[in-house]
């Protein structure tokens, strides 16, 4: 039997090496062949990923017969978006694990605690949205202003390269200013 195990994190901080060691454990004690998909700095709420979509397409080629996943809530937030899989999965006799919720879809009560942990993982989303704009609301009552800040310049809109310039600009950590600059001045003049 061969497996996709699929693994995601919201932002560029996090690492999914931990969910993968957890899933990769589960692959081998039941003897199954599997391949890895990572989507990194993604959200849970976004239906199409560039990484689930590429396992998904090789699932419905028919390389896989089982999805492995560290917690449901990896593969999606929204709790119609996780029943629209799970049916897919059901319809092509796909068998999807999650490690931590203990959920195996192959059985009965593994599909009724998938759509209850489903749920769970789109209220907490929901949680999360109230705390964020609670917190902006707060900092509006107290005048603290959110967003750019006044007298900006520039009032056009702004491109993403400026953004990507200043980002490369910046040292790294550990490194000093003057080992960034010294590394702009070797790209500027061709690495010499």
């Amino acid at each position: 039997m061969k497996a996709a195990i699929y693994a995601r994190v919201s932002t560029n901080e996090q690492t999914v090496e931990t969910q993968f060691v957890n899933c990769r454990r589960w692959c081998t004690a039941q003897g199954w062949e599997y391949d890895e998909y990572a989507e990194v700095g993604v959200s849970g709420s976004k239906t199409s990923r560039t990484e689930l979509d590429r396992m998904l397409q090789r699932m419905r080629a028919g390389e896989y017969q089982a999805i492995v996943v560290w917690k449901l809530d990896r593969l999606g937030r929204s709790t119609i978006h996780l029943l629209q899989l799970l049916e897919e999965f059901r319809n092509r006799k796909i068998q999807l694990v999650s490690t931590t919720n203990g959920i195996d879809t192959s059985k009965p009560e593994g599909r009724f605690f998938f759509t209850i942990i489903a749920a769970f993982a789109e209220l907490e989303r929901e949680f999360i949205k109230q705390r964020v704009q609670a917190s902006m609301d707060t900092k509006r009552a107290n005048g603290i202003r959110l967003g750019r800040p006044p007298g900006a310049k520039d009032k056009g809109v702004r491109r993403k390269s400026g953004y990507i310039q200043r980002w490369a600009a910046q040292p790294r950590k550990g490194q000093s200013w003057y080992q960034k600059e010294k590394e702009i001045e070797e790209k500027q003049s061709g690495g010499l």
